[in-house]
């Protein structure tokens, strides 16, 4: 019976990493400019979508102070000013 108290059951944790992590490689370079023609050819072989992801990450960046507190951008004021022309 005591032995029982004693014992812990948890449920079995299994550790399996997203989808997208298990295609990442690590690449050795020989140098630093061999290693930035390799990031500009990953970045050059990006999609449209990916393109705007990373815009749009950066732009959240950038004018963080401009973002609401849920994290999406404010919506914009829409005014329309007729002035009317002065005959001379």
């Amino acid at each position: 019976m005591d032995e029982d108290k004693n014992q812990v059951n948890e449920p079995g944790a299994e550790y399996i990493s997203p989808q997208k992590i298990t295609n990442r490689t690590i690449t050795f370079f020989k140098s630093f400019e061999e290693a930035e023609l390799h990031g500009l050819n990953q970045m050059a072989a990006h999609t449209y979508e990916e393109r705007l992801a990373n815009l749009e990450i950066l732009r959240k960046r950038t004018y963080s102070h401009l973002l609401l507190p849920n994290g999406q951008w404010p919506s914009i004021q829409r005014t329309i000013t007729i002035v009317k022309g002065i005959r001379a």
